[in-house]
């Protein structure tokens, strides 16, 4: 199965993976929530990545 050209790579999906521990292991950290929404806002493959 081959992923789309605008798809998230293993990498973005590993990105996303550290995000979501970093955001469950500290919640209430804004500037944490802050880093993630501007690393979703580069990329559509980024945002797609985080959704699955």
């Amino acid at each position: 199965m081959t992923a789309a050209p605008d798809g998230p790579t293993d990498a973005q999906l590993e990105q996303a993976t550290a995000w979501f521990y970093r955001i469950a292991d500290r919640p209430d950290d804004g500037a944490l929530r802050r880093g993630l929404q501007a690393w979703l806002a580069e990329n559509t493959a980024h945002r797609r990545a985080w959704d699955l």
